[in-house]
């Protein structure tokens, strides 16, 4: 007896000639599991049905996605469904197919907004309608299942004590205070634990704090670190006063913020708590002896900051210390004088260890007859200064430290330092971030040594251009100084087309410019896009009251993918000054 073993049938599709035939044919290679030729005939078929209705073209395209459904081809079959909703939205077909692939992929949500789009698009008459709404309720149900535990446990109970303090870390003070109304167990937990029972404040009070207040406050204390004294009346400052005053509790406070006027640092015992950091808002107002008094009561403070500060008071005998605030470890300083007579060349003398130093509002009197150190506010002892910051002051010439990296002089007058023969020995080596703004005249003096060095470092430069500041931007830029700047914010009438051949050559880094009430125009807009060094980095540009630059101009810039935007500026009535962009 001989054996004979039958060929599997291959399936040849004949030529057909009509759409019905190309699905009757498609579906016939689909049972010999024929993928290939039964996409081809799709296709072939969606092809030919051009004059066909809509209808029909999403029953073409079902059985399309019915395929790519058997080869597990979602991002095919994901395609075709969403093209079914676009012949037609009032079809439920496309809906139920999209939804059905998002929970193959596992993306329930995705399913059920499918479903609800198809709740609100299919007439409630189409027999598609009861099949959208079974099936997101059975997905909405899954949804619910797979969120919600069985058994609803208290995370407080279940969790390690140490994942608690992980996770508590990351929540502010204020939402500390509010999860202690959860229930018992919470309250219990977060009192027991930081910054509840070191750290007393009142973050974003929108109303002036009460007695009952801070003493519910005060009851959660253990050993308090921190002190943060803000919008409390008169009768809460006189408690915490006198708590700060009596109780032995805060020998260990190490951070005290006071705004309040009610509070003066004259009356604490400052000398015996272990203070760090240090800060009396605008509200407590301080002579200058008081911070003499308060860096020699807290040597180990690394943070000072004082909003409101008066000079001597008159008649007080002046000795040698009065000048100087001396700390070792002291790392960052701001002082707000408010227009005050301060001989800042002595002041800041004796703090080598500052790396961030902000003041504002001082005022001396440089002359030509006064000695050559009271001319020059010498900082190159603070060998590990990084920021230094100076408001509307008055200022000699400065000589930095190289360590410097951002440097900002804003509205102040720098006096003129011609009658000193010698160079400023100031070097700028780490710079990343310039603003001299609005200065009367401009520290020029600082860059002197600019001439023949490449500072690649500075990428932030801001600058008012007016006359006397001109040399100084012209030279900056003829320096290389500025070649690795990205971020350009210039403002000034000073500021005009005969930079239109310099900028791109001298700013091959640029990216974000920034121009404000120059004089510049379309032109120079347009070449500075056309130029090679400029065009392939350069991607905002924004300007402010620039009257000679036309909205024309927007467009093209967009075309060459760079975004421009400008605003002007006009008067209401009422004489507020608005800026509107076109």
């Amino acid at each position: 007896m001989t054996l004979s073993i039958q060929p599997a049938p291959i399936y040849k599709a004949r030529l057909p000639v009509s759409t019905t035939e190309l699905i009757s044919e498609c579906q016939k290679a689909a049972k010999l599991k024929r993928w290939d030729v039964a996409i081809k005939l799709a296709s072939t078929a969606l092809q030919e049905c051009g004059g066909m209705p809509n209808q029909d073209r999403v029953t073409i395209l079902d059985t399309r996605v019915a395929l790519y459904l058997r080869m597990n081809e979602f991002d095919l079959a994901i395609k075709d469904a969403k093209a079914m909703i676009r012949l037609d939205r009032k079809d439920g077909r496309g809906y139920i197919r999209c939804s059905h692939i998002e929970r193959a992929r596992g993306d329930l949500g995705a399913a059920s907004n499918f479903y609800r789009h198809g709740l609100k698009q299919v007439p409630t008459s189409s027999h598609y309608i009861h099949s959208i709404t079974k099936e997101m309720r059975a997905v909405q149900e899954q949804i619910r299942i797979e969120t919600m535990t069985s058994k609803p446990v208290n995370p407080m109970e279940v969790l390690p004590l140490e994942v608690v303090q992980h996770i508590l870390s990351f929540i502010s003070y204020k939402q500390h205070v509010l999860l202690l109304r959860v229930c018992r167990a919470w309250n219990r937990l977060l009192r027991s634990l930081r910054p509840l029972i070191d750290t007393l404040a009142f973050p974003g009070a929108s109303k002036d704090i009460t007695p009952k207040m801070l003493l519910a406050a005060l009851r959660r204390l253990e050993v308090p670190t921190a002190v943060s004294a803000t919008r409390l009346n008169d009768a809460a400052c006189s408690i915490l006063v006198n708590r700060l005053q009596n109780s032995p509790d805060f020998q260990s406070l190490s951070i005290l913020e006071v705004q309040s006027k009610w509070i003066s640092p004259v009356a604490l015992p400052l000398h015996k708590y272990n203070l760090k950091s240090v800060g009396f808002g605008s509200s407590t107002e301080m002579k200058l002896e008081n911070l003499f008094e308060i860096f020699s009561k807290c040597p180990g403070l690394e943070t000072a900051r004082f909003d409101t500060v008066r000079a001597l008071s008159v008649g007080r005998p002046r000795t040698v210390a009065d000048g100087f605030l001396e700390s070792k470890i002291l790392k960052h300083l701001h002082i707000d004088a408010g227009r005050e007579n301060i001989d800042m060349t002595r002041l800041f003398t004796r703090l080598p260890g500052l790396r961030s130093l902000t003041f504002s509002g001082i005022f001396g009197m440089w002359t030509t007859s006064l000695s050559h150190s009271q001319n020059i506010l010498d900082l190159r002892y603070m060998v590990g200064l990084e920021t230094l910051k100076i408001f509307t002051s008055t200022i000699p010439r400065l000589h930095l430290p190289a360590s410097l990296k951002d440097l900002d002089i804003s509205q102040s007058v720098c006096i003129s330092d011609e009658y000193l023969t010698e160079p400023n020995p100031t070097t700028l080596p780490n710079l990343e971030r310039l603003r001299i703004w609005k200065c009367q005249p401009p520290p020029s003096s600082i860059f002197s040594n600019s001439r023949g060095t490449n500072l690649e470092t500075l990428s932030e430069l801001s600058m008012t251009i007016d006359e006397g500041s001109k040399p100084i931007f012209t030279t900056l830029m003829e320096s290389g100084w500025l070649s690795g700047v990205r971020r350009l914010r210039l403002a000034g009438s000073a500021f005009d087309n005969s930079y239109c051949d310099k900028l791109p050559q001298c700013l091959r880094s640029l990216e974000d410019l920034f121009l404000q009430e120059t004089m510049i125009n379309g032109a120079f807009v347009a070449d500075l896009l056309m130029a090679k060094n400029c065009s392939n980095r350069l991607k905002k540009i924004k300007l402010i009251d620039c009257p000679s630059v036309g909205s024309d101009i927007v467009p093209w810039a967009e075309a060459r993918r760079i975004e421009l935007r400008l605003f002007r500026s006009h008067m209401e009535p009422s004489g507020r000054r608005l800026r509107d962009a076109p």
